[in-house]
């Protein structure tokens, strides 16, 4: 049977940016999701009511469809729970892309933090707790939800102050494990990298460095000011040195192929990756950062990747800035980051 189904996972706004870049006369669509929008009916091929979190019932419903060897490929774009539905699906589909330590690092930044450690490369330490009680006396902790629900939420710094029992269950809540992940706070930035990957053919090509501007307020609560590329005003021998942890974090999943990002915290005196995902999860600067910066699109190399495999050329336009601060778009990065420095530090490392 030819291959020309695609399965996508999740039909909302993001998800269905994809959908402009997808030869729907080559390809047959099966999208997952709980509801079907009106202005995609007629693209897909057929749907899939369920939770895209629900991974045995999106298993069970595609047994009874008798797709045997003709699934293509799954796209998704989520960097949540919804990456086990994917793992499943590939999984019983025969697609040899995302393993399970891949997908449970993604899903659990205690389990990204265990495979690290296990494999001796220096990580944001961090450990997990489901009871308040184990965790109220302590300080000077970062809290958040081990396996996120809902992107960048409900994360707090407690300072010198014990933890607040509402901020540990709202963590709680919103994550999918139901465990809250302790970690010391680290003064530092946060410096994302993207890869384009071919893990079969041993490729690793670097897309980009963004800076994500977060902080804390006076509450404990996050606040997230903006993002930007390139980075500025850190040292290009330090963000060398990331990409080298990177790529060995990178090749620790054999049968990636795909765009990958690896989330570091980069201080005066260490680099400390904390966070991986996959695909097209960095929505902002998928759709905002990278058409400023590029004279292609991330979404047509991120399908040629994974519907065909070839790494497409990642044209970067020389010296060209983009950045989002308080959701305004700034051209230029003096300026963009004198309002960081003004706004958040005294200092450039």
């Amino acid at each position: 049977m030819k291959k020309n189904f695609l399965i996508l996972i999740g039909l909302g706004k993001n998800q269905n940016k994809l959908l402009k870049h997808i030869n729907l006369k080559k390809f047959k669509l099966i999208g997952v999701d709980r509801f079907l929008p009106n202005n995609i009916k007629d693209k897909l091929y057929y749907f899939v009511r369920s939770s895209i979190y629900d991974k045995k019932k999106v298993i069970k419903i595609f047994k009874k469809l008798f797709l045997n060897n003709s699934v293509s490929s799954i796209l998704y774009r989520s960097s949540g729970p919804s990456i086990l539905t994917a793992f499943e699906l590939e999984n019983f589909f025969n697609i040899k892309r995302i393993d399970k330590n891949l997908a449970y690092s993604i899903l659990s930044k205690s389990y990204f933090y265990k495979i690290l450690k296990n494999n001796k490369i220096s990580a944001l330490k961090s450990e997990t707790s489901k009871k308040y009680e184990n965790v109220r006396k302590k300080e000077n902790l970062v809290i958040k939800p081990d396996a996120p629900i809902k992107g960048k939420k409900f994360i707090y710094y407690s300072g010198l102050n014990k933890v607040k029992k509402k901020y540990f269950l709202q963590a709680k809540k919103n994550s999918f494990n139901s465990k809250v992940n302790l970690s010391n706070y680290i003064e530092g930035r946060d410096i994302s990298t993207f890869y384009l990957v071919n893990n079969y053919k041993k490729k690793i090509k670097k897309i980009s460095h963004i800076e994500e501007i977060n902080k804390f307020d006076k509450n404990g609560s996050i606040y997230s000011f903006g993002i930007c590329s390139p980075v500025s005003g850190i040292k290009t021998s330090k963000l060398i040195k990331k990409e080298i942890i990177d790529k060995k974090i990178i090749n620790l999943f054999k049968t990636y192929y795909g765009i990958i990002s690896i989330t570091s915290k980069i201080s005066k005196n260490n680099i400390i990756p904390y966070e991986i995902n996959i695909g097209l999860s960095g929505d902002r600067f998928a759709d905002n950062i990278y058409p400023s910066i590029s004279r292609n699109s991330l979404y047509n190399i991120d399908l040629n990747m994974s519907l065909f495999k070839q790494i497409t050329k990642v044209d970067i336009i020389k010296n060209k800035f983009c950045g989002y601060f308080m959701n305004k778009k700034i051209n230029k990065s003096s300026i963009f980051y004198k309002l960081v420095e003004k706004k958040l530090w005294n200092h450039i490392l």
